[in-house]
């Protein structure tokens, strides 16, 4: 996997141990297997683990989707389901096992298995319970706790973890997080200092504290690759998630939703000149893989989309050029030409292929409303009529605009002022109930519980709050006119969302140079405890320590950067991505990030996760028992 190596920590070993993982459990089942799943989501995941000539070596011999119309292989001896601990899932799951013995039930060689990625939970067993099931399957746990996503980049692939922890106060995913780290040390050795702030950053410290603990016996020590970890709970930084990102590889993910690095896009757009016009299937879907093996993406993904056109123009003009070449060539030039020609195809190819999915991007960009969208964003982000209702989100609500849409803007405006004014709340709520319906209360009240839409006894000194963060962390460009701003040669993190610097990745450079000695008073006003500890490691091991009180104040800082691993709890966006990939790529910074999450969110997909809908799933599914329901609620996720 080109994707995973080329930095000074390889991540393709982390592959390798997710590979094992997988390997072991299919290795005690024994006979012919064929895969299913319920989720498109666990399959895209479980790509950049296995491929199908792996699967063959563990005797797979077919796969197939559980939907409507499913049907389970009668030949082979076992058929294995691959399913995340979610009951929608697997009561699609459930209900094909009971229809295949009842319609087969001459048929006994067919050995059931259902395995749980990454872990089993006790809620789940107690659905297929209830269901009849249990007696036909058995059950195992694979534990990959973390997927490579690229070589700087590792996901839990939870996009609902921020839920979870933050309001259902489940902490499965905040121990998966803790087990994870443990992994990340068996391979590249324990991480010396340990960074954090917030209750979700405290809780996974503490899990991974216990964990040592409990294998330190078994410890094989090694030298140490990683110098930190920061732990950044979600909660610490709302703002971030909610203005929207315009990185192309950010307004990729916010237009069609990137999964595992894996896109979904309109295929039309896709087919050769000759035939766009001949075929018009709008259903059409293209699926496409998008990761730092591909040159010309790796290139484009991280820039602002104003860089875009100019990037792509001036690789079609140097392909171009490189072809003409073979026109008035000699033999020699022919040949050498020849020899390259594969490679010139495949830098074609890959450019057709950028600049179509960049020409989508530009038709959101395009819309009618869509700048219209961001200035509004970045007039809050400026603290501009925070204390009055929008009439921009007004007018969508009368146009009956996406609720989600409109969520996150009413979420940005409390954010950005430190809860709202209650007239105003009450205002957007009322407007809200009687445009959407009655049903979105409770995601209001969802919203209100995890911080994103609430008032906080609004005063002038709420406002002055936010004022002295943006301040003194230089979250915005205007107000720091020492700083030229340029988004297609950015010198600094604002070009990310035009205007705005992360407060998450601000946080990750503080700590890094000059120290957050230098931010005690901010760190005092985010939410939740702060981590700062140093894991025991043996003398003979430890890396010599510099001057000051940063993480980045450590030997050889500029000829030979610290490695800091940033573990953002509750989901990370793209354009935070981006931003601590130009961290690491500045010359000036000693510090090189790779990058851990629960999963990779958006505003739409974060506040989607907390829409009442979104747990619709959990109350149908035991409309017939309430009773198991109320008591199994507040911990989803615990382990039998």
């Amino acid at each position: 996997m080109s994707h995973l190596v080329g930095r000074r920590l390889n991540l393709q070993h982390m592959r390798e141990v997710a590979r094992r993982e997988f390997s072991d459990v299919f290795s005690q089942i024994q006979g012919s297997k064929a895969i299913g799943w319920a989720d498109n989501a666990i399959l895209d995941s479980l790509n950049l683990i296995v491929d199908w000539p792996f699967l063959q070596e563990l005797d797979v011999v077919r796969m197939f989707h559980v939907d409507a119309e499913a049907a389970v292989p009668e030949t082979e001896n076992n058929v294995i389901f691959i399913a995340p601990p979610d009951l929608q899932k697997l009561t699609a799951i459930a209900d094909l096992i009971l229809l295949t013995k009842e319609q087969r039930n001459a048929c006994q060689h067919t050995k059931f298995h259902i395995m749980f990625v990454p872990r089993q939970c006790f809620l789940c067993k107690l659905k297929l319970e209830d269901m009849s099931v249990m007696q036909y399957v058995q059950f195992w746990e694979c534990p990959i706790e973390l997927f490579p996503l690229d070589n700087d980049l590792l996901s839990m692939e939870n996009p609902a973890a921020f839920r979870e922890f933050a309001l259902d106060h489940d902490h499965s995913s905040l121990f998966v997080a803790a087990r994870a780290l443990i992994t990340i040390q068996s391979i590249h050795g324990t991480i010396q200092h340990v960074y954090g702030k917030g209750e979700a950053a405290q809780t996974v410290f503490d899990y991974m504290t216990k964990m040592r603990k409990e294998i330190q016996a078994d410890r094989n020590e090694i030298t140490p690759q990683i110098d930190n970890l920061l732990l950044i709970d979600r909660s610490v930084d709302l703002i971030s998630l909610l203005p929207t990102q315009l990185t192309f590889e950010g307004l990729i993910d916010e237009r069609f939703g990137l999964k595992s690095t894996t896109v979904r896009l309109p295929g039309a757009k896709f087919r050769p000149p000759d035939e766009k016009q001949q075929i018009n299937d709008v259903s059409e879907v293209k699926k496409l893989i998008l990761n730092s093996s591909e040159e010309l993406f790796a290139q484009l993904r991280d820039k602002n989309f104003t860089g875009v056109g100019g990037i792509l123009s001036r690789k079609a003009k140097a392909i171009t050029a490189e072809f003409d070449e073979r026109l008035n060539a000699n033999v020699q030039e022919l040949k050498k030409f020849t020899s390259k020609l594969n490679t010139l195809q495949a830098s074609k190819a890959s450019l057709a292929k950028q600049t179509a999915i960049a020409e989508l991007v530009k038709e959101l960009i395009d819309q009618d409303d869509f700048m219209d969208k961001v200035r509004v964003e970045q007039a809050f982000m400026e603290e501009i009529d925070l204390d009055k209702p929008n009439p921009f989100i007004e007018d969508c609500i009368n146009r009956r605009e996406d609720v989600i849409r409109v969520l996150r803007l009413m979420c940005l405006q409390c954010v950005m002022s430190n809860g709202l004014k209650q007239k105003v709340l009450d205002s957007y709520r009322r407007d809200i109930i009687q445009t959407y319906g009655y049903q979105y209360f409770p995601t209001l009240l969802n919203l209100e519980k995890v911080g994103l839409l609430s008032t906080a006894g609004w005063t002038s000194s709420t406002t002055r709050t936010m004022e002295k963060i943006k301040g003194t962390m230089k979250l915005m460009l205007f107000g720091n006119s020492d700083v030229p701003f340029d988004d297609q040669n950015p010198t600094d993190l604002y070009y990310v969302f035009s205007g705005y610097a992360p407060l998450s990745v601000r946080l990750a450079q503080y700590l890094a140079t000059p120290g957050w000695r230098g931010i005690e008073t901010i760190l005092k006003v985010l939410p939740g405890p702060r981590v700062d500890a140093v894991q025991d490691i043996p003398t003979v091991l430890r890396r010599k320590r510099g001057g000051g009180g940063g993480a980045g104040s450590y030997y050889g800082a500029h000829d030979n950067p610290q490695i800091t691993v940033v573990f953002f709890l509750g989901g990370v966006t793209y354009a935070e991505i981006s931003a601590l990939r130009f961290l690491t790529n500045s010359e000036d910074h000693p510090t090189e990030y790779i990058i851990a999450t629960t999963g990779i969110v958006n505003g739409t997909s974060l506040l989607t996760s907390l829409d009442d809908d979104f747990k619709q799933r959990y109350i149908h599914n035991f409309r017939e028992n309430p009773d198991t329901l109320t008591i199994s609620a507040p911990r989803l996720g615990r382990d039998v």
